[in-house]
């Protein structure tokens, strides 16, 4: 499979690295090395659903056309954020470990960072081939004990400069719970989250940035809450329902995010306003935003993603400079991660199968 394949404007290739479900784990087949994990799916949308004059969509999938490979980890992985730096190079995380491949997907190479004991991989970010980030994440066994406290969640930022052979620390924070770090280059990058303010529904936003590679880092975190931008949050309650979720800095004054409630927020000034650039939408409260951003012609994308009662699924949504908006759904797919490739070219993570079986497989 080749990522740099080029399609045309009504539709949308995108390349899914799945962990696979129940049906498949219980076939009779021999599991590949740890080190062979491969590229699953090629699939094509055609005509996209778009919203009538009131701005809603009919809820219709569109036509799907999917071309199902399979191929098998040595055993279940919860497949997290991918990231790629080039057509080529690129990373997968699952909860413990990352998967490298240097050859677009047909082959992954297994990485074991050193975490501090309880802590999991929260997020992955490369800059080029060799220099990259973790966010390793630590929470209390429970966030509705009587006793919580702050301090035990625990938030470590490893950097490595060798593609993720080694990694070490460069920063610790207590009480802030990540959702993403993101870089520019290898220099300018900033880490967005909340950061616990009394019990553990208590919350503000959490930003940081950084200017030499995370060596040292500015926190931006008062001016962002104090702003109009979010002057509708009318507590510390609705920080906790209106978590911050896909960060994008280009420069350290250009700094974008957008939260759990589809508001895009901006800053042009190194954080010192801020203002809200778009709102989508929230078309259901199941539905998780699994990655954000700008296509090459500046059209905002965002993928979706749910797998609940109401059924598995995950969207494509765009939106043009003249606010024209367009609507992409495949059905029995619930990604965890998306990344932007150029062009029309996405490659994403996730599962699929029934998801009610798979405490069975």
């Amino acid at each position: 499979m080749k990522l740099s394949k080029i399609i045309n404007d009504r539709s949308i290739f995108i390349s899914l690295l799945l962990f696979l479900a129940f049906t498949f784990l219980a076939c009779n087949r021999s599991n590949p090395t740890p080190d062979a994990l491969t590229s699953l799916f090629d699939s094509t949308f055609d005509e996209p659903e778009v919203p009538d004059s009131e701005g809603k969509f009919a809820g219709k999938n569109p036509a799907t056309d999917w071309k199902v490979r399979e191929a098998l980890t040595k055993k279940k992985e919860n497949l997290n954020t991918v990231v790629f730096v080039n057509k080529k190079n690129g990373w997968l995380l699952a909860p413990r470990k990352l998967f490298k491949t240097d050859d677009a997907g047909s082959t992954w190479k297994t990485l074991q960072p050193e975490l501090p004991d309880g802590a999991l991989i929260a997020h992955v970010e490369f800059a080029d081939e060799r220099n990259g980030w973790l966010a390793v994440q630590k929470y209390p066994k429970s966030f509705y004990d009587d006793d919580f406290d702050a301090e035990n969640v625990q938030l470590w930022i490893l950097v490595t400069s060798d593609g993720g052979e080694t990694w070490l620390t460069q920063i610790t924070y207590k009480g802030v719970d990540i959702s993403t770090v993101e870089f520019a280059d290898a220099k300018i990058g900033a880490v967005i989250g909340r950061k616990y303010i009394g019990g553990a529904f208590q919350t503000e936003y959490f930003l940081t940035m950084t200017e030499d590679g995370g060596e040292s880092w500015t926190n931006m975190s008062q001016a962002l809450n104090e702003s109009k931008a979010i002057e509708d949050i009318e507590s510390p309650m609705k920080y906790a329902n209106d978590r911050p979720e896909v960060l994008i800095i280009s420069d350290p004054n250009q700094i974008k995010f957008i939260t759990h409630s589809r508001r895009v927020l901006e800053t042009a000034d190194r954080g010192k306003t801020w203002r809200k650039r778009s709102q989508y939408q929230h078309d259901d409260a199941q539905v998780g935003i699994k990655n954000f951003g700008y296509k090459d012609d500046g059209t905002e994308w965002m993928f979706e993603s749910t797998y609940s009662i109401e059924g598995i699924r995950a969207r494509l949504k765009t939106r043009d400079a003249e606010n024209r908006l367009t609507r992409n759904v495949i059905h029995g797919v619930y990604l965890s991660n998306a990344y932007y490739l150029g062009g029309n070219g996405y490659i994403a993570s996730g599962q699929t199968g029934d998801f009610r079986n798979l405490s069975k497989a």
